[in-house]
């Protein structure tokens, strides 16, 4: 083996070869390239019955379109071309054509028209669109008409059945019956031999009218021109009914064809929604088994942190209960202390109100002897007033004065004592309720 590039290098200038469609087969010496080229995609046509008389034709197609036509001085017919001896056809009728392995016919705008499965592609004069073809159609070109006595009487149409063959050799797929342009191949015999029946009288007519003479002959033709008319008539009449059969079995093939595509469409949906249920169903449990996941996980974390958080504060309430219970104990220690200093205070009380009581009634005891003594010496002083006029007078009002004073401090500093004492009872007794609060 050797690459592309060293066989461009070394055999472009001396053998030019296309590679499309064909296999390159290369020998080990190198001394030459055998090139076999593949046997292209084919449609052979067959006459059927009511036909124009053709030989059977083999028509290649290799990306390359085939077109049937009348022949003429140009154009002769053969069997690898769809050139007909007739005269129904147009000079240009239709063309075959071969895209992306599919194969159509196309109408090009002939006066007689193009038929596939006895449906008629196009109005006359008017192209028609490129329609699909399948193996074992039945393709009409043209239809048949009267011409003069010297021509037989009848020009007669192209019906041929078509074989669709691929490149490989395989036969191409029969039309699906939910296309519009089916139809039974009984249906399409059926029409063909009610025409070959009508063509059957009319040679008859002909003969009849051939052998007999005189008068009779005359009377034979006025009755074979009336059969004539009459046949013309019926065969216009079954034209037409065939165009109408064609356009209501067109509707209605296209009806039933809108049906099995939204049948086909209605089923592909019901397929495509089983598989999003499921998918959903899956992802849904997916989904569910990871937030029940997480959830727990949450959950479990939540319940740790409360845990966490009510063992710290059961802890955080024993000691402090601990705490309170101490701080009772202390508490409950010093307002027995504070119980049985206020006991103490009231005995210290009593006492001092017995004290005071005591020094109060000494001190009234003084004052009434002191105001006794005053009293005395008042009249001592009224009785010796008249007899001492010296100086002891003053002297006793001297010590007298000096002994008043002296008990008047007294009395003041005794009051001061009763005060503090008083205050420090009140000071107790706010703090003995400080306490207690």
């Amino acid at each position: 083996p050797f690459s592309s590039s060293s066989f461009s290098s070394s055999f472009s200038s001396s053998v030019p070869v296309a590679l499309k469609s064909t296999q390159l087969l290369w020998l080990t010496n190198f001394n030459f390239i055998t090139i076999v080229r593949e046997m292209p995609a084919k449609i052979t046509p067959r006459c059927e019955q009511g036909s124009a008389k053709f030989s059977d034709r083999v028509l290649l197609l290799d990306q390359n379109r085939v077109r049937v036509s009348r022949s003429s001085a140009e154009d002769k017919p053969g069997t690898d071309n769809t050139v007909f001896d007739c005269r129904v056809l147009s000079k240009s009728q239709a063309v075959f054509s071969l895209v992306d392995e599919k194969f159509y016919l196309r109408d090009n705008g002939s006066s007689n028209g193009t038929f596939i499965n006895n449906f008629r592609l196009s109005q006359a004069g008017k192209k028609s669109e490129e329609t699909e073809i399948y193996s074992q159609d039945t393709i009409r070109f043209g239809f048949q008409f009267e011409t003069d006595k010297t021509d037989g009487g009848i020009a007669k149409c192209i019906i041929a059945r078509i074989k669709i063959y691929f490149a490989n050799g395989t036969e191409f797929p029969e039309r699906a019956v939910s296309d519009k342009f089916f139809r039974c191949k009984e249906d399409v015999c059926g029409q063909e031999k009610s025409n070959h029946h009508q063509e059957d009288i009319i040679d008859q007519l002909v003969n009849i009218d051939t052998h007999e003479h005189g008068k009779e002959n005359e009377i034979l033709k006025e009755t074979v021109a009336n059969l004539e008319k009459k046949l013309k008539t019926k065969q216009n009449e079954n034209i037409n009914l065939l165009e109408k059969i064609a356009n209501i079995s067109n509707d209605e093939l296209h009806r039933v064809s809108e049906m099995y595509h939204l049948k086909e469409a209605i089923e592909c949906q019901k397929l495509k929604s089983i598989k999003l249920e499921d998918e959903l169903a899956v992802k849904l449990k997916e989904h569910i088994g990871n937030l029940n996941a997480k959830d727990l996980q949450n959950e479990l974390e939540e319940t740790r942190k409360a845990l966490k958080s009510t063992t710290e504060e059961i802890c955080f309430i024993r000691e402090k209960s601990k705490v309170e219970g101490e701080t009772m104990k202390i508490k409950d220690k010093e307002i027995s202390k504070l119980s049985i200093y206020l006991a103490d205070l009231e005995d210290y009380k009593m006492k001092v109100s017995e004290e005071e009581s005591d020094t109060h009634i000494q001190m009234k005891k003084e004052i009434t002897e002191l105001t006794n003594l005053v009293q005395k010496d008042k009249e001592l002083k009224e009785v010796k007033y008249v007899n001492l006029k010296s100086n002891k007078e003053n002297e006793t009002v001297h010590k007298i004065q000096i002994e008043m004073k002296r008990v008047l401090n007294q009395i003041a500093e005794d009051e001061e004592t009763i005060l503090k004492k008083d205050q420090t009872i009140i000071e107790l007794v706010n703090n003995i309720k400080d306490e207690h609060d």
